[in-house]
Order: structure tokens, then sequence, then C-alpha cells
């Protein structure tokens, strides 16, 4: 698939480009965790999150949805830790 990009509009400084690059990675990560959460809220949660309240805070780790045995849980997994893998090589 071809993007077509006004040559004006490329950014020049490479350091700024990475740089946005990485900020880009951290918030798709955020993404791809917050789709994670509302997947197992509205799958294997979906009964616990019934018994919550609207406004209750919970603080959600890693392991909770790593042991949720949804396939597409464990996908999306594997796409956080590449980008988290992939990050540090990506330098200006």
């Amino acid at each position: 698939m071809a993007n077509v990009i006004k040559i004006d509009s490329l950014p020049l400084n490479y350091k700024e480009r990475i740089e946005s690059l990485h900020e880009f990675l951290n918030e798709f990560q955020e993404g791809i965790f917050t789709q994670m959460l509302d997947i197992a809220s509205a799958g294997v949660w979906k009964e616990w999150m019934q018994t919550i309240k609207a406004g209750e805070l919970f603080n959600f780790n890693n392991e909770m949805l790593e042991n949720t045995n949804d396939k597409n849980i464990e996908i999306l997994w594997e796409l956080y830790y590449k980008i988290e893998e992939i990050k540090p090589r990506i330098k200006p």
C-alpha cells in the first residue's frame, strides 16, 4: 500500500523523527493495553465487571491480563512485547 506525501511536508530532523516514533510506539502500546482490558472486560471478566460501580478505581496489571486464556489477548500480548523489544533498537 503506497502513501502519497507532499515532499515539502517531510520532516528534516532525523533525531526528532526517531523521538517522535518512540512517542508513537509508547502511545500504541498504551492503546494495545487498553484494548486488552476492554476485550477482557467484555469477555472473561464480564460478570466481575458488572459488579464494579461506575467511577470505582482498580489497578490492572500485566499478570491479570496474561492469565485470561483469551486467544485474542494472547496475540495482542505478542504485539505489545514485540514493540517493547524493538523500541531500544531504534536509535537516532
